[in-house]
């Protein structure tokens, strides 16, 4: 009886399996805009006159600093103006942003605040209380390197109580955050709009209001 031989032919279709895995596959189809999952939305985009604004801009993070050039993207007056703006209408987060941890807050007539936690929980007791506080920026400068004065309009109001004056403030910037502030106000300022204030519970066309911001 003949013997069978221990090797085994290979079967040509096992080679054609394989060389057919060994091929690269081919590149998927692009998908037309119309296929994408947000295609309502991109035919708005493309429908608005905007369009090129909308395509054109891209989300940036929130903050001052560059993370790649490690460089402020806002000037010393920029970061004045936008932390006014921010006092003003009571979004304190972008103010607690702008300050920077150590910061050291100055006022006439008041004992310095050193601290940005401390200086935000001196501001959000306003929110908690009935008395509001308003402020709208008149001007700014840059008179240096790092410094920012600005002049605002800052009023505490209780009900029909209005107490409105006038305030300098002065302000040190270092890599794009607050590290020094000072307010600066006139007493006899406040003596006089405290006066007014009183007269204008009484008398509502003697209630002071807030200028227009010019800036």
């Amino acid at each position: 009886m003949p013997r069978r031989s221990a090797l085994r032919l290979a079967d040509p279709r096992e080679k054609c399996r394989s060389r057919r895995s060994r091929r690269p596959e081919p590149p998927s189809p692009r998908r037309s805009p119309g296929s994408l999952p947000n295609a309502p939305l991109r035919s708005e985009i493309e429908a608005s006159p905007l369009r090129h604004v909308q395509f054109v801009r891209r989300p940036r993070p929130m903050g001052t600093i560059d993370t790649v050039n490690n460089a402020p993207l806002w000037s010393p007056q920029d970061v004045a103006e936008r932390f006014v703006d921010a006092l003003g209408s009571g979004d304190y987060e972008i103010a607690e942003h702008l300050l920077a941890k150590n910061v050291v807050y100055r006022r006439t007539g008041g004992r310095p605040l050193r601290g940005r936690a401390a200086i935000v929980r001196h501001f959000r007791w306003h929110a908690r209380t009935r008395v509001a506080m308003q402020a709208v920026l008149l001007a700014s400068e840059q008179t240096g390197r790092a410094i920012a004065v600005t002049e605002r309009v800052t009023a505490l109001v209780y009900g029909p109580l209005r107490l409105q004056f006038q305030v300098r403030g002065v302000f040190e910037v270092d890599g794009g955050r607050i590290v020094a502030w000072r307010d600066d106000v006139d007493t006899a300022v406040v003596a006089r709009a405290a006066a007014r204030a009183v007269a204008g519970v009484f008398y509502a066309p003697a209630r002071p209001t807030l200028p227009r911001a010019v800036i």
